[in-house]
């Protein structure tokens, strides 16, 4: 399944209030993102910065969907507080709190790999997306995952 990801920073002093919020997504809203065909999605965080990694099988059917979800749409009046502005956003772009990143490796073990001694190509850790907050291993980076 394709996983689309985003990097987002939270404003300096939301950091706890943010992960406050995370604790408790509303039931209704996870019921949404899995109808509207999220799954996987977690979202690490490390200071500021927030990099959102998830699993769609159509990303702009799914944002279209979730566009007119009135649980969605209070859930992300409620999150806007948390987010500094993204400078980066083109007229056009889908998705209001941030822009796609591109996936440049991706890194799975497969059942049948195992036995050859190779590795194939897919998934993420937490070690992965640390290393996109800042070009090394960092530490530090929190993962969040929403049971969709």
């Amino acid at each position: 399944m394709p996983r689309t990801a985003f990097r987002l920073r939270i404003k300096a002093g939301k950091e706890q209030e943010y992960d406050a919020a995370h604790r408790h997504v509303w039931p209704a809203l996870l019921a949404k993102l899995k109808e509207v065909g999220i799954s996987q999605y977690s979202i690490f965080r490390r200071g500021q910065d927030l990099f959102l990694v998830m699993q769609v099988l159509d990303f702009d059917s799914s944002w279209r969907k979730l566009d007119s979800d009135p649980t969605n749409l209070k859930w992300q009046r409620e999150m806007a507080e948390y987010f500094e502005a993204v400078p980066e956003l083109q007229p056009g772009e889908r998705f209001h709190l941030g822009r796609p990143c591109t996936c440049t490796f991706r890194r799975e073990q497969r059942l049948g790999d195992r036995a050859h001694g190779s590795v194939g190509l897919a998934a993420h850790d937490a070690r992965d997306v640390s290393r996109a907050f800042s070009g090394r291993e960092a530490r530090g980076a929190e993962e969040r995952d929403l049971a969709v």
